[in-house]
């Protein structure tokens, strides 16, 4: 039986640890989590605690710790997390992980918890971009939706200044233009063109 569940754990296609609370590192690794990552049980077993914290990205950091806390607890059968890691070659994967308690200490408390991961690099870059593609539609729809409606507010006031010349040009024509009338339509041009000099300043 042991030599069959080591064959299942050596050919899993998930990298599954054992983490030692006590020594605040992982004290058994499978291939498939060296073949993930880059790094072997020697090199974990080197690291001290807050190097192989530093592993996991700053911005995940947090939330790292918090998982720690709810495992360490010893509330609860099964724990996921997703996270971003940094591989031997520097670079960083996100991966998502199931951990449930394994080992418990004389007073009941957890030593060690199991845990088993997967690389969802590519489908967080799917996510991604996908995101980057709805907020690329929003952002298109948005613009068009203001150009329109500055089309339109800029419009008004343009018509009414080509309404009040036509204007003019009419009473020249039939001989009617009168100082009155053209200072009517001349205080309409101004105070069209104040308002569409104050839209586009709105703009701007």
């Amino acid at each position: 039986r042991e030599f069959f569940a080591q064959k299942v754990i050596d050919s899993s296609i998930n990298g599954i640890y054992i983490y030692d609370i006590e020594k605040g590192t992982n004290i058994f690794i499978n291939p498939q989590y060296t073949n993930i990552t880059g790094y072997t049980i020697d090199n974990i077993n080197n690291m001290s605690k807050d190097e192989f914290f530093g592993l996991f990205h700053p911005g995940d950091q947090e939330k790292v710790a918090e998982h720690m806390k709810e495992v360490t607890s010893g509330q609860g059968n099964e724990f996921e997390l997703e996270y971003r890691f940094k591989t031997a070659s520097g670079d960083w994967i996100w991966c998502l992980s199931r951990d449930t308690i394994f080992q418990r200490n004389e007073k009941g408390g957890v030593k060690q918890f199991i845990g088993s991961f997967i690389d969802v690099t590519e489908r967080k870059r799917a996510e991604e971009a996908e995101r980057a593609r709805q907020v690329a539609e929003q952002a298109n729809h948005a613009k068009s939706e203001f150009l329109s409606n500055i089309s339109h507010e800029l419009r008004t006031p343009l018509n009414g200044m080509i309404s009040s010349s036509q204007t003019v040009q009419r009473f020249i024509r039939k001989g009617k233009l009168t100082p009155e009338r053209l200072n009517k339509q001349l205080k309409d041009i101004v105070d069209l063109g104040h308002h569409l000099a104050s839209l586009i300043n709105d703009i701007l």
